[in-house]
This record gives C-alpha cells, structure tokens and sequence, in this order.
C-alpha cells in the first residue's frame, strides 16, 4: 500500500490519502486544494510525503490560486 500527507510550510498535516495496489503499479491522485475539513488553502508552498512500503519521497509542490 501507499500513503501520501500533504504538510505545509509550518510542518503542519493538511491532508492524507492512503490506497492500496500491487508493487510497482502507477497510481493518480487527484487533489482539488482543500484540507482534510474540505476547506479551501491558500496559495503556497506545500509539501507532499509518499511512503510505498519502506521507501519515503518527500517534495516540494506549488498550489497557485
């Protein structure tokens, strides 16, 4: 399985999604720049974390309103 958080620049977790697949399997994620309460974040600097069994990726991303 998989699992992504979203953090801003604060290190605060504004969302997560999680899903399972079969190892190597592409997956797409669809994000429409709100929060887990559904509410709409400003635009900024945010973090995304994606953790596949034992690897983790961490990067960057823009959110531009």
């Amino acid at each position: 399985g998989y699992s992504l958080t979203l953090i801003d620049v604060a290190g605060r977790v504004v969302d997560t999604f999680s899903g399972k697949g079969p190892a190597g399997a592409s997956v797409a994620i669809g994000w429409n720049g709100t929060g887990a309460s559904g509410h709409p974040l400003p635009s900024g600097v945010y973090f995304y974390r994606l953790t596949a069994g034992s690897k983790t990726l961490t990067r960057k991303a823009v959110l531009l309103k």
